[in-house]
């Protein structure tokens, strides 16, 4: 991967808003316990929200799409492909982790499953599921 490649991937911004200050229906798509994950598009906005608002927790920009889950003590985590390197960022990391993929994976999202990350991939029509390495 070239260092403009690597340069696509990119995370800032933290706000916080009411929730009938959101444009359109956003899914959750993590809960634990009174917090939920919602993700919006264009581009990758990935929100935190507990009681009756949500707030900015990360910001993708450049890249293509990604998906993000919850832990089971609330912490997220988010990873979008360019190709088969993977950006893995973290709540709390400083920077994004960098993964390749195998060959014929194809990213599509990335869940948790008992407090352990997974990279959830397609490859020749099949799901699955391959472990994230835990942060170093």
């Amino acid at each position: 991967m070239t260092e403009a490649e690597v340069q696509r991937f990119g995370a800032s911004g933290f706000a916080s808003m009411p929730l009938h200050d959101k444009q359109g229906p956003d899914p959750a798509i993590d809960c634990r316990g009174e917090t939920a994950l919602v993700l919006r598009r264009l581009p990758d906005v990935v929100e935190r929200c507990t009681g009756d608002h949500c707030r900015v927790v990360f910001e993708a920009r450049h890249h293509e799409r990604g998906g993000a889950a919850l832990f089971d003590n609330g912490t997220w985590i988010y990873a979008a492909a360019l190709g088969r390197v993977v950006g893995v960022w973290r709540e709390g990391g400083a920077a994004p982790a960098f993964y390749q993929l195998e060959d014929g994976d194809e990213l599509k999202g990335v869940t948790v499953l008992n407090n352990t990350a997974y990279f959830v991939v397609v490859n020749a029509g099949l799901y699955r599921v391959r472990p994230i390495p835990p942060a170093a």
